[in-house]
């Protein structure tokens, strides 16, 4: 409503609309996803995209709508599109998604004053190793763009996109938001200002950060009881429709599945030796809302199950596996340590990472967190073989993700992003 959006508007916390996912709602005229982009114009609010694949005369409704930004662009001529209607293209760098490398190798000085970077959904172990926004000026600049433009990336090109004018460049009456460099190769900072005030020189806080507790967040992952059968699907054509990945990707492909399954049509893995199953478990209001489906064996996952309570957006739990009864007791461990990443294999948990604040995030140090994820990630590609290509949690994660191409899993069970509605498991219904 209008007014919602107004009332908010006054509180500090509001900036903007931030990803309008839904492309065909904006497309189709869906009166929910325009009047929200409506509302944010009103305000003169930034509206930030996510269009990934969209192009043509359905990009240039997404443009017209007053959608700004877009960070799912993969190829040098989606870049161009977007900039030549009057968009900004933010080039990200997560922890799954690292395909973008083309993308600043052909980017000319006239284009890049268009661009800024984003790490997407990066793990707390690579931003430690691979840093952050500066990791990404150092990939730019060893690709072959200038080190001025891909400062002005960086810096003045990001706030002026979202119209946050009292930053981004050094000039009298803005935000002295500062990073002392020594070189424009590594860009490592010698030292780090925010608003005048020295807070970090070397690598290292010279400020106090206090230690927050999750309060209301404690306590969020309820779900209703799990079984080894609560991961039964039908699929009685004896063909079934499976997610399949691609390598450093968000972007899936549906594939077929030839099945063995009960009299009733039941798919069962234990009659279905190096298939693997994919479960979405609601775990908000204990619903016992849950979608199965077929996940590509070429995820390598073998040997057990792994699950984890980050699963965007709707966070739900997601849980793979070769095993129903190693998913349950997967799944039963979210619940128990209220949020986090477990790995189970032959009715044991091998290891885990409890995330107890709202079941997304750690309440450990940096350093012990990136630790664990590290841990965790050798058990993956050890233990259950899942290829070094890929991020095994990363990627369960974003299977849950009905926005982006092209088949995806909810509670609710397969969706068909390019379609934009839900199909069967059953390939031959």
């Amino acid at each position: 409503m209008p007014g919602r959006h107004r009332r908010c508007s006054n509180t500090p916390s509001f900036f903007g609309l931030g990803e309008m996912m839904n492309v065909p709602g904006i497309l189709n005229g869906n009166p929910e996803a325009c009047s929200k982009v409506a509302a944010a114009l009103n305000l003169d609010k930034p509206v930030d995209g996510h269009a990934p694949l969209c192009s043509g005369a359905d990009l240039e409704a997404y443009a017209r709508a007053g959608i700004r930004t877009d960070h799912e662009c993969t190829t040098s001529s989606k870049l161009r599109e977007r900039i030549s209607l009057g968009m900004y293209v933010s080039i990200s760098e997560g922890s799954l998604a690292r395909n973008r490398l083309p993308l600043i190798e052909n980017l000319i000085a006239d284009l890049s004053r268009r661009c800024s970077f984003c790490t997407d959904d990066r793990h707390l172990a690579d931003t430690l190793e691979r840093v952050h926004i500066n990791g990404m000026l150092a990939m730019a600049v060893e690709a072959g763009i200038h080190p001025v433009d891909a400062v002005r990336m960086a810096t003045l090109n990001t706030p002026e996109c979202n119209g946050l004018q009292d930053r981004g460049v050094s000039a009298p009456g803005r935000r002295a938001d500062l990073l002392l460099l020594d070189n424009l190769d590594d860009f490592s900072p010698l030292a780090v200002w925010t608003k005048g005030r020295l807070v970090a020189r070397n690598g290292s806080l010279v400020i106090g950060a206090p230690k927050q507790k999750p309060g209301f967040l404690a306590d969020t992952v309820r779900i209703a009881p799990v079984t080894a059968e609560s991961f039964d699907f039908k699929g009685p054509s004896e063909k079934a429709k499976m997610i399949g990945l691609l390598p450093q990707s968000l972007i899936t492909e549906e594939k077929i599945a030839a099945v063995k399954t009960l009299r009733d049509g039941t798919v069962r893995l234990s009659d279905n030796p190096g298939c693997v199953k994919l479960a979405v478990v609601e775990r908000h209001r204990c619903t016992g809302h849950i979608g199965t489906c077929l996940l590509d064996p070429a995820h390598g996952l073998r040997g057990g199950a792994i699950a984890t309570s980050v699963s965007h957006d709707s966070h739900n739990i997601v849980v793979a596996g070769d095993d129903e009864e190693d998913m349950a007791l997967a799944v039963q461990k979210i619940e128990e340590m209220q949020g986090g990443i477990v790995m189970v294999s032959k009715g044991k948990v091998l290891d885990a990472l409890p995330l107890p604040v709202a079941g997304l995030m750690s309440d450990r140090t940096p350093e012990e967190t990136a630790a664990a994820i590290r841990r965790l990630t050798k058990l993956a590609h050890g233990h259950y073989g899942i290829s070094q290509d890929s991020n095994a949690f990363m990627t369960l994660s974003f299977l849950a993700l009905p926005v982006i191409p092209h088949l995806k899993l909810t509670t609710k069970g397969l969706f068909d992003v390019t379609r934009f509605e839900f199909v069967p498991n059953d390939a031959g219904a």
